[in-house]
């Protein structure tokens, strides 16, 4: 049995729809045209590594706020709690004499 040219091309044709055709044309028509072919081989692989891609980005999207915060904010964090807690020894001050100003206001005010 002999097989025709279009029976023989079937075959290869369905093998080549499986893959995947760039073609890369210039800007000035006079160029030639860049053609890349990949099966499905390379076409997983590519796809792999995008993917690959994508998660380490998303991974570093994640952590980018921790790590500016770390970065930024571990230096001044010992000088802020230092302020912090001397702003509060100020207020406990400023509530006691508030305190005394008031007890000697309430004593002003039954002398009258």
């Amino acid at each position: 049995m002999r097989k025709t040219a279009g029976a023989l091309a079937a075959p290869l044709a369905r093998r080549r729809g499986r893959g995947l055709e760039v073609q890369i044309h210039p800007a000035d028509i006079r160029g030639r045209v860049r053609y890349l072919f990949m099966g499905r081989v390379e076409l997983t692989a590519w796809c792999l590594l995008a993917l690959a891609y994508v998660l380490f980005l998303a991974f570093a999207a994640a952590l980018a706020p921790k790590v500016a915060r770390g970065y930024l904010g571990g230096a001044d964090y010992q000088s802020l709690a230092g302020e912090r807690e001397r702003q509060g020894e100020r207020l406990q001050a400023l509530v006691g004499r508030l305190d005394q100003l008031a007890r000697r206001g309430e004593e002003v005010g039954e002398r009258l």
